[in-house]
């Protein structure tokens, strides 16, 4: 019987078109189409361009009833992937020939992010017989140092097969070339912010570095003096890190373009994957209205990212934080909470992570309050919770160090849509994933490694 993992990815010479070659293209092998980008093409942006077959590998067996379609353009933030048949319909024979990866191929038709086809659109496949594809890939000027594309072709490309093989049954699905989402590795995820230069940030800093930490998200307030103490002590986390902007970073000596550079962002918004994690970073230092460029971009990645089911959770950070105990600061800087609430609540959104409080709070699942937004409707207040529930949790995680000990802001009497709050103790909130990362167990953890607050939430 013929199946999905009968149809397999080669490459053609240089990936340059022509002849099918006996290399055959490898999920999780990085570079295997696309070079790193060369320092100055990251600068002013560069389009390449690469060539490849698929083949039914199948010995009997025709494969028929095949859809292809993009479902994830942001890999990473600042490229975007297209792609087209090397003639339409796509039928045997051999691809056209481009000069250099810079040329594009004549006669396609580029496709970028789209829903699954409702109907075929590509022949059938007699065993041994192959259909050659064009990528297209896009990257902006002042784009980040980097690129990985081990993930193309078993998350980016979907290639479900239906109907019948010429003597037996096919396997219909969508996502991942008609095979389940892959299986997850299990990780951690530390997050915190409101970091500092001062001692206490050091301990902060060695809890991540001897936690076995993953990957760190922070949530802006960086240094509150010029950046260099900062970048000092956070370049061994670099590889690990992504961030969000704070006030500090607009307000120091400097302002965010040391940041900016550290990281490698063009913009101080934008969105990126980490395992099956869908990350929003949002700017609540700037326009965040509908309408406005950020709000624009964070919705239409947000509801693209609808369409890639390698995708289990989504969560979004921002430095000012919507909601919660009254403290030195106050909440929904920059009316977040109406442009996001219940767009997040629609597009499956399980975490909101912010700081600029220098404590540690977490809500309730909660629905969006019209009638008075940073007072939130409780939906659930039970651990295990469900990522399908109606609502989300909102954090609070600003104790990476810039005040400690009595210093900590206060906290003012617990709301009832509130959960935990605690401004005894520096440290971060954790995420570690188990059951295929199905399964998120989450706590404050201090600088000594005690955890509080450890709740679940279920997939």
């Amino acid at each position: 019987m013929v199946a999905a993992n009968d149809l397999k990815v080669y490459k053609t010479t240089n990936n340059l078109g022509g002849a099918i070659t006996a290399t055959q293209l490898i999920s999780a092998t990085p570079n295997n189409l696309f070079s790193n980008v060369p320092k100055t093409e990251l600068t002013s942006g560069e389009d390449y361009y690469a060539c490849i077959y698929l083949k039914n590998t199948h010995s009997t067996e025709k494969m028929d009833n095949f859809k292809i379609w993009l479902t994830d353009k942001s890999f990473p933030h600042d490229t975007e992937i297209k792609w087209g048949y090397d003639t339409l319909p796509a039928g045997p024979g051999t691809a056209q020939t481009i000069v250099n990866k810079y040329t594009s191929p004549t006669g396609v038709v580029w496709r970028t992010l789209e829903s699954e086809p409702s109907s075929s659109d590509m022949q059938d496949l007699t065993p041994g017989e192959t259909a050659a594809i064009w990528i297209w890939y896009h990257v902006n000027a002042n784009a980040e140092a980097r690129m990985n594309d081990s993930e193309l072709f078993s998350f980016k490309f979907d290639i479900p097969q239906g109907g019948t093989g010429s003597s037996g049954g096919g396997t219909g699905g969508g996502g991942t070339g008609g095979n389940p989402p892959p299986v997850n590795a299990d990780y951690k995820v530390a997050v915190a912010g409101d970091w500092g230069c001062e001692s206490v940030t050091d301990d902060v800093i060695s809890l991540i570095r001897n936690g076995g930490y993953n990957h760190l998200i922070g949530i802006g307030d960086n240094a509150y003096a010029s950046s260099s103490c900062w970048i000092s002590r956070f370049t061994p986390l670099k590889p690990i890190m992504q961030s969000a902007f704070g006030n500090h970073e607009y307000s120091e000596s400097g302002g965010i373009a040391p940041y900016k550079t550290f990281f490698g962002y063009n913009l101080t918004y934008f969105t990126y994957k980490f395992q099956n994690i869908f990350v929003m970073v949002l700017d609540s230092n700037i326009n965040l209205d509908p309408g406005s460029a950020q709000h624009n971009a964070i919705k239409a990645a947000l509801e693209a990212s609808q369409n890639d089911n390698t995708i289990t959770w989504r969560i979004a950070c921002t430095h000012f934080p919507w909601f919660g105990a009254s403290s030195s600061h106050s909440y929904n800087n920059g009316n977040q909470i109406q442009a996001f609430h219940q767009l997040f609540i629609d597009n499956k959104v399980s975490f909101v992570l912010s700081g600029h409080n220098h404590n540690f709070q977490r809500s309730f699942q909660v629905g969006y309050n019209s009638g008075s937004p940073t007072s939130p409707t409780v939906v659930a207040s039970t651990s295990p919770y469900s990522r399908i529930t109606a609502g989300l949790i909102h954090v609070v995680s600003g104790g990476g160090g810039h005040d400690s000990g009595s210093s900590l802001y206060s906290l003012g009497s617990q709301p009832g849509f509130q959960a935990y709050q605690n401004r005894t103790h520096n440290g971060i909130w954790e995420m570690v994933a188990s059951n295929n990362a199905q399964t998120l167990t989450c706590s404050f953890v201090d600088i000594n490694g005690d955890k509080f607050d450890t709740f679940v939430i279920n997939a």
